[in-house]
């Protein structure tokens, strides 16, 4: 009996050894499941966000001026940048779309520090919610503010991703549309504590040392030979169905427009969300199924 139970003992050990051996290529199948299943998650998300980018009127900015604080985008309006000596004051509040500011920004690209092929300066899955945002904010400040902002991507694969910004402080003077950055599609350190090193857009007095590069083209025009600010005039959004314009300081009262039926806001809204909807499908994030889902359930809200 003794003899029995001796070998049972030295047996225990090794059958506990085997079966933790089993185990791991398990574990390790579950957990790659949930990587996939999270991934998959977070591009249906991001997705959603897209088609539900609100529009200029929509977000409430709370009392520091910030309409939108995420992990992939961050807009605010601050006091004017005063680190020039003399600083004329901006053509602020401008009306403007979210499609106008759009067309601005999609035909911006950046050339990596790293080299390699070049890549839009706003990633397009933010887009459409910075273009929206912005047009609210540049709508919503003053002649002393400008409007500042933060978009993140990530660049490489799962293996060696890593996060990358791109942070700009914006704003309209002289039928132009400036851009200042402080980071250019620089590598952001999720170690660094932001309390005490905040991320900052560029400023007027100050040439910044960016990363990444600006491509030229015809529509850009860089400020003073900068290479951290440049300016956008308004032919570069002929494209846009409506030019902007700077906001009267005192409301006007005209005489109303001659019109069979009366102007309906809620077409401008349903437009906006056509325009979002059809560059997803144009640029293969959605099938064409669900995009007539969508655009099916956008047209019931006018009962069409």
């Amino acid at each position: 009996m003794f003899i029995v139970s001796e070998i049972i003992v030295g047996i225990s050990p090794s059958v506990k050894a085997s079966r933790k051996w089993f185990r791991r290529p398990i574990q390790l199948a579950i957990s790659i499941l949930l990587i996939v299943l999270l991934a998959g998650c977070g591009l249906l998300e991001w997705r959603a966000a897209d088609l539900e980018a609100p529009l200029p009127g929509e977000v409430t900015p709370d009392s520091y001026g910030v309409y939108t604080r995420g992990n992939y985008l961050y807009v605010s309006r601050e006091s004017r940048d005063e680190s020039l000596a003399s600083v004329a004051p901006n053509d602020h509040p401008l009306d403007i779309s979210a499609s106008q500011i759009r067309v601005w920004l999609r035909g911006l690209e950046v050339r990596p520090e790293e080299g390699g092929e070049p890549i839009s300066l706003v990633p397009t899955e933010q887009l459409s919610e910075l273009s929206a945002t912005l047009a609210q904010a540049l709508g919503d400040a003053s002649p002393d503010e400008d409007v500042v902002f933060h978009v993140f991507r990530t660049a490489g694969s799962w293996f060696g991703s890593e996060r990358r910004v791109t942070t700009a402080r914006v704003f309209y003077r002289d039928d132009s549309l400036n851009l200042i950055f402080g980071e250019l599609d620089d590598f952001y350190s999720e170690q660094i504590d932001r309390d005490l090193h905040p991320l900052k857009p560029g400023f007027r007095g100050t040439d910044t040392d960016v990363s990444g590069e600006v491509i030229a083209s015809p529509q850009i025009a860089f400020v003073d030979g900068r290479a951290d600010w440049i300016r956008l005039d308004r032919s570069a959004i002929a494209a846009a169905p409506v030019a902007p314009r700077r906001l009267a300081p005192a409301p006007v009262i005209a005489a109303p427009a001659a019109s069979p039926l009366p102007k309906d806001p809620r077409w401008s809204q349903l437009e906006e969300r056509l325009l979002i909807l059809d560059g997803l499908r144009s640029k293969g994030l959605i099938t064409e199924e669900d995009y007539e889902i969508k655009k099916r359930e956008l047209l019931d809200i006018l009962d069409l």
